[in-house]
């Protein structure tokens, strides 16, 4: 599916079983009766807080930039825990390590470049993707017609990865993702020697950083471990001024929100008996919250009688998250594949402190070469949440910790289904 000729990933996940649509036309996915909040979007194994521009009707997702996309709905693999519905696992392009190749795409209201390359031919690669919208460039102008101030939106987003092979074993990795949103309205007038301005401007966007490193101890026995930095900011501001002879008179007023995380994990994974897949790994991560901070200034701000003051009202915070996993799949017999993991959360705010563990299961049968069946069990656990508006994607949604008064979201998902492969297509039923 496209929007103004951009193919999205999202809305072609929107397609799929189980998966429901919130505003027409938007991005936002409902997971068999969660909520966007409930869904962890993961970019190279980092979550991403806001997967909204232009209120839901683009992704941050650019598609030139992905090489695969996974969805689990349920029997969620070990790996993979701090949301109660669903796992979107986004993996990045590398880029091709021989030639250097590139595309660009201009239209009326989005422009595009991709170029990817070799920076040391066959040892390393590089892909980098942007994009922007010019809904600025034709809203401005004409709203400038009508008044003195004007109208004016855009988004942009730049998907950078690199790597660099050091010998059969040591690889690295590097990956940055921006992406903002920015909307501005303005009004002046200057009437019977009296200039009044209002203007407001809204801003957000998420920042993602990381570093990952990738060494090989045996043949497919592996470990990956990843230090990463990612952010999701809002602010918005609103000024206004009025004067005259007799009078002069401005405000100021300024609010922020985001989340902001710094994390570190390693992923090990190893074949045994040559039937099976072992995999465990280690997570720690700093959560960083800012429920909304206030700034007002201006004369128009009486400290007695207001009751917004005083100037800075702010609610910032810091929680802490450890994980532990383990997994085992692989065939016990022909036709009976099995995945059996476990996934241990500990999450620390302030004195409060909350434990969970979480088992998973899938069990899988080919009753035929086309024709199998399947069973899971889930359990999921949510320590952070969200508070949205679910209709649209609007950027005032903010995070907050769970705590006493609002603890931990937990699902438990039994699911049972079967599959049908042809040639051609694939049909399944949960």
């Amino acid at each position: 599916p496209v929007f103004l000729s951009e193919p999205d990933v999202f809305k072609t996940l929107q397609l799929t079983p189980g998966v429901q649509v919130g505003t027409e036309g938007t991005s936002n996915i409902f997971v068999r009766g969660g909520d966007p909040g409930q869904n962890m979007v993961v970019i190279d194994d980092v979550p991403v807080y806001n997967t909204n521009h232009l209120l839901g009707f683009f992704s941050v997702v650019n598609s030139d930039a992905i090489k695969s996309c996974d969805i689990y709905k349920s029997g969620f693999p070990a790996k993979f825990g701090g949301r109660a519905s669903s796992v979107v696992d986004l993996v990045l392009y590398d880029g091709n390590n021989q030639r250097t190749t590139g595309s660009a795409e201009m239209g009326i209201l989005l422009g595009k470049f991709q170029i990817e390359g070799p920076l040391v031919k066959g040892k390393s690669s590089f892909n980098v993707a942007a994009r922007r919208t010019f809904i600025d460039l034709f809203t401005y102008p004409i709203s400038k017609l009508s008044n003195d101030g004007g109208m004016g939106y855009h988004f942009g987003d730049l998907n950078a990865k690199a790597n660099y092979t050091f010998d059969l074993k040591n690889r690295i990795y590097v990956n940055f993702y921006y992406g903002n949103d920015k909307a501005n309205v303005s009004e002046k007038s200057n009437k019977n020697e009296t200039e009044q301005a209002n203007s407001q401007a809204i801003a957000w966007g998420n920042t993602v950083a990381s570093f990952r490193w990738s060494h090989l101890f045996a043949r497919n026995a592996f470990v990956n471990t990843t230090l990463y930095h990612t952010s999701y900011h809002y602010g918005t501001q609103i000024k206004e001024s009025y004067k005259s002879e007799a009078i002069s008179e401005n405000f100021d007023y300024k609010y922020r929100s985001g989340i902001r995380d710094l994390g570190l994990r390693s992923d090990f994974e190893m074949p045994i008996l040559e039937r099976f897949q072992f995999k465990m790994g280690v997570s720690s991560v700093i959560h960083q919250f800012n429920s909304g901070s206030h700034s007002y200034n201006g004369t128009r701000i009486d400290a007695e009688t207001d009751f917004f003051v005083p100037d800075s009202l702010v609610h910032q915070s810091s929680a802490s998250e450890s994980t532990a996993y383990l997994e085992l799949s692989g065939t016990l017999f022909p036709g009976l594949q099995v995945l059996l993991g476990g996934h241990s959360n500990y999450f620390s705010y302030g004195q409060e402190g909350f434990a969970t563990f979480e088992p998973r299961a899938v069990l899988s049968y080919a009753l035929s070469p086309q024709l199998s069946i399947h069973s899971t069990y889930t359990h999921m656990g949510q320590n952070i949440h969200l508070l949205t508006n679910a209709s649209i994607g609007m950027p005032t949604d903010y995070w907050i910790p769970a705590q006493k008064q609002l603890g931990p979201e937990k699902a438990i998902q039994w699911a049972v289904g079967a599959s049908w492969d042809a040639p051609e297509y694939r049909v399944t039923v949960d």
